[in-house]
């Protein structure tokens, strides 16, 4: 992987295929979780690929190159958001939306939901500490900094998201 890395650094778009090809799954996942929109998420993903590109000159090589390119998608999610400008445009993207009871209520009797789908219709917020908390392993602390939230604030978004979880599965 350091070979391919040097490589890419010195310009190689080829090595930078290979790079692309073994992350772009994990990379696109993570987006389309965050972001609970499949055509933003590939949008996102490439997004931090071409910062990837951009920025691999800053990959010191200190953490594995996954955890580097995961902390770029994560931030580059988290600043598309924040550029967004009212919660209407944001909860436009998402298809349905479960914070309505009535929502709720079809969904519970017209469809069965697994567990991706539920997480893919969290309200924003509790989608994006749920996601960097539970699947992906981040601690509250590096959550908050990231979302600009306090630490407690962290954990009322994961309790609320898994409350709204459990709800939804029943």
């Amino acid at each position: 992987m350091e070979d391919i890395i040097t490589q890419v650094k010195s310009g190689d778009s080829d090595a930078y295929a290979l790079l692309y090809k073994a992350n772009v799954d994990h990379i696109y996942a993570l987006c389309l979780r965050m972001s609970g929109n499949r055509h933003l998420a590939g949008e996102l993903t490439q997004d931090v690929f071409v910062r990837a590109w951009e920025k691999i000159h800053q990959f010191a090589g200190n953490s594995a190159f996954s955890t580097w390119l995961h902390k770029l998608a994560v931030n580059q999610v988290l600043t598309h958001f924040k550029k967004r400008q009212t919660i209407e445009d944001r909860e436009q993207d998402i298809d349905l939306d479960i914070r309505h009871p009535e929502t709720r209520r079809n969904m519970a009797s017209d469809e069965k939901i697994d567990l991706e789908q539920a997480i893919l219709h969290l309200p924003e917020r509790e989608r994006f500490v749920l996601t960097l908390h539970d699947i992906e392993g981040y601690k509250h602390a590096e959550i908050g900094e990231w979302m600009g939230i306090s630490t407690q604030t962290s954990r009322v978004y994961l309790h609320n998201a898994r409350k709204l979880l459990r709800e939804t599965l029943k």
